[in-house]
């Protein structure tokens, strides 16, 4: 999900009214239930559950808001797992795999918001006055069409086949060696090419589809449940989403402990401690991907407003649950610059969506890359940066989202525009403070032969990774393998650090 999603999403106010608090419950009874199914459903198919005119009443029992709103949860856990978990937590798979690099891997994860930011405001306007679980439901296949086409260039690329340790691809110095790796690397870049295109075009797919979920979401939710009731649906919905990355974590660190080809090759005997070891990176998109696209199936068979959701809405009107929107609803073309126009004019609006940018500027930076952070500079697994991540993002997502609906209830924030910009204020400087945790000192810098320091005797006068010592050995820069040498400078490889031969524990 791009942080454009959540910013934008009041340009679907047009359907959304906000709720008024209210102490008088004693005829909420009497309103109509929304899950019931009378006659009037089977009158009207429109109000049906079904596709076209597939709509029979034995399958009635899931037109309510109870399984939309599961079944909305699904599509906003798994496209959580899929898009911001399982992608992240490939990438450097992806870069030992496919031989990309950092600055490569960076732009695939960007190109998410590529999209979004192109289709948000057409998706929330023309979607507010439309028809909302088509578009969540054609949303929700997109995105599974996005996680499948990830899983693309393993089919294409073909079974993994391990560089033996004394090939010339094994980042050993080889002294008669001629300049092997050199040409195995350049004979694969057009592959790679094509390889990264899906990549790219895997996560414009996922950003054009998850567009419309944070968006028409919470709108059709708040049209078709009880006022009173909202503040829960919501709060399930919201909390889903944050359950995604943080399950998608876990399983995806111990999909990466199984081999990319699910069994390894006879002959073979890597483990995921081996350098040339490749985890399993497609597999959770692969059936995150069917699943959603079975989801949007069903998303797509609710109807444009729920049986009984307009007289809820009147009498919650009448007793002064909901304040009512007078504003004629019309999704014509010309009338989407007016609504931009009022919402860049409303300041309280604007500088709390600035506040929200810039408030997950810092976390969608820092977060596909965190994975690299804990295994490169500390030394963890895949599958240990997977369980750090989920141990800080389930604690901390459950926690901020039942602190604030506390603070939201007891302060009365709905009741105060300027006592919501206060508490929003508060909140925000908290999330500010913490992000400085990033400059604390951490472990001293490692310093690279080459990079940061010369190599030993060396008689090049700059610092440069080709040294007379390494050139005779044919080092490839294709793979980044750091090894630290006992006078704790660490090498690119263990080729440019001279290294001959591999002792299982030593070279690593």
């Amino acid at each position: 999900m791009s942080s454009l999603d959540t910013t934008t999403s009041h340009l679907s106010s047009g359907s959304t009214m906000n709720i008024v608090e209210n102490e008088v419950v004693e005829e909420e009874d009497n309103l109509p239930q929304n899950a019931s199914t009378d006659d009037k459903v089977f009158q009207d198919k429109s109000l049906a559950w079904g596709w076209r005119s597939f709509k029979p009443s034995w399958l009635q029992w899931l037109n309510s808001p109870n399984w939309f709103v599961f079944f909305l949860c699904w599509f906003t856990f798994l496209q959580g797992m899929a898009v911001n978990s399982f992608v992240n937590l490939a990438l450097p798979t992806l870069e030992k795999r496919f031989k990309l690099n950092s600055k490569l891997t960076g732009f695939i994860i960007s190109s998410n918001d590529i999209t979004a930011l192109i289709l948000v405001m057409f998706v929330s306007f023309f979607g507010s006055y439309g028809h909302k679980t088509k578009w969540l439901g054609y949303g929700s296949v997109v995105t599974g069409i996005a996680a499948l086409t990830f899983t693309i260039p393993k089919f294409l690329v073909g079974k993994y086949r391990p560089a033996d340790l004394r090939s010339a691809g094994s980042s050993l110095c080889f002294l008669n060696a001629t300049s092997l790796q050199a040409k195995e690397c350049n004979g694969d870049s057009s592959s790679a090419s094509l390889y990264y295109m899906f990549f790219i075009l895997s996560q414009l797919l996922a950003g054009a589809g998850t567009t419309s979920l944070f968006t028409l979401g919470p709108a059709y939710i708040d049209e078709n449940v009880h006022p009173k009731k909202m503040s829960w649906y919501l709060g399930v919905f919201y909390l889903s989403f944050f359950l995604g990355p943080s399950i998608g974590s876990i399983l995806g660190g111990q999909l990466l402990s199984i081999h990319v080809d699910l069994f390894l090759r006879e002959g073979f005997n890597l483990t995921p401690t081996d350098p040339r070891w490749i985890g399993n990176w497609w597999l959770g998109s692969f059936v995150c991907g069917f699943i959603l696209v079975l989801l949007g199936c069903i998303l797509l068979g609710f109807p444009s407003i729920l049986p009984g959701s307009v007289e809820m809405r009147k009498k919650a009107i009448k007793k002064g649950y909901i304040k009512e929107d007078k504003e004629e609803l019309t999704g014509s073309l010309k009338k989407i610059l007016p609504s931009i126009k009022s919402l860049f004019t409303n300041w309280t609006y604007l500088f709390q969506a600035l506040g929200s940018t810039f408030s997950t500027l810092i976390g969608l930076g820092v977060g596909p890359f965190f994975y690299k952070l804990l295994t490169g500079k500390y030394g963890a697994s895949l599958t240990e940066a997977g369980i750090g991540i989920a141990i800080i993002l389930l604690p901390g997502s459950a926690a901020g989202i039942f602190i604030g609906s506390f603070v939201t209830k007891k302060v009365g924030v709905r009741d105060s525009c300027k006592r919501a910009a206060k508490v929003t204020f508060l909140l925000q400087l908290v999330g500010v403070w913490g992000s400085l945790n990033f400059l604390i000192p951490g472990c001293d810098y490692d310093k690279y032969a080459g990079v940061d320091v010369g190599y030993r005797n060396s008689s090049i006068g700059k610092l440069s990774l080709e040294d007379q010592c390494s050139s005779r050995c044919h080092c490839s820069t294709s793979r980044f393998r750091p090894v630290c040498a006992p006078n704790g400078i660490n090498y690119y490889s263990p080729c440019f650090a001279g290294c001959t031969q591999h002792i299982p524990g030593k070279v690593r």
